[in-house]
């Protein structure tokens, strides 16, 4: 995984990523868009600094909830198991318990 500390540090993120709320973080994201866009005097470097951070936490933060979400799926119903659409690539995640696959739509 990347280390997304200093895409956390920009945006002010001192909570956890599976906590933080994603409303926030896309408010956070608007806030610094405005404030870095070249159009209002803001660098073109820092502005795509913030898309890729926002990207990169937007991300992470989908995959910490689906994570939540199969390991809740599994503690209840002991398996889950689910078919893997076709031309979806999957990602591998490491548990304490085994492997959990999660399919990469986008």
């Amino acid at each position: 995984m990347v280390d997304l500390t200093k895409y956390k540090k920009a945006f002010g993120i001192k909570t956890p990523l599976a906590v933080f709320p994603p409303k926030e973080l896309k408010r956070r994201w608007r806030i610094l868009c405005q404030k870095y866009h070249p159009d209002h005097g803001g660098t073109e470097r820092a502005f795509k600094f913030v898309q890729e951070a926002y990207q990169a936490l937007k991300k992470e933060q989908r995959l910490l909830a689906e994570i939540g979400k199969l390991k809740e799926a599994k503690a209840n119903e002991g398996m889950f198991t689910s078919e893997v659409p076709h031309g979806i690539g999957e990602i591998k995640v490491k548990l304490a318990d085994g492997y959990i696959y999660l399919w990469d739509i986008g």
